[in-house]
């Protein structure tokens, strides 16, 4: 009798934990269901996006952004060799190495150009009587033959 009851004892401690622990299982799993609810599924939610960054280019104060119509697709000059693709993005975005650059990282004492004026990427493109390109950054920015020779003498 006495091994009986024991085993009923270990029986039902058993069958009380294993309630105990479907139970707590029952609250993890809406615990979970709670926190996928709230904070995964609003990350998980499909974005577009190309759109987004659309938007974003759009909104923020960009230098020269009137040059890019749509920032998801690969921009003129992509195909170029990388000194000149670089350069040609170094004048898109105004912070290349002119001596107005220089002399905002400390790197030099003066911001003149050669020709007397200061020189920032601009200047070099547009009005510089020593490097000015014809057509300027918007020819540059689409560049033909002419430009990408005046890109790769002025490296």
């Amino acid at each position: 009798m006495l091994c009986w009851c024991v085993f009923f004892i270990d029986v039902t401690a058993v069958r009380n934990r294993g309630m105990i622990l479907t139970s707590f299982l029952d609250y993890l799993s809406e615990l979970y269901m709670l926190y996928y609810q709230f904070a995964l599924a609003p990350v998980l939610q499909p974005v577009d996006i190309k759109s987004r960054w659309r938007h974003n280019w759009k909104s923020a104060q960009v230098v020269n952004s009137h040059l890019v119509c749509d920032p998801t697709i690969r921009q003129p000059g992509f195909d170029l060799p990388r000194q000149q693709w670089s350069l040609l993005n170094l004048f898109r975005t105004e912070q290349g190495h002119c001596s107005a650059c220089r002399r905002k990282w400390r790197l030099t004492d003066t911001d003149l150009c050669p020709c007397s004026e200061t020189q920032m990427m601009s200047h070099v493109v547009e009005s510089c009587p020593l490097t000015k390109l014809n057509g300027c950054l918007s020819r540059l920015h689409s560049p033909d033959e002419d430009a990408v020779s005046w890109l790769t003498n002025y490296s």
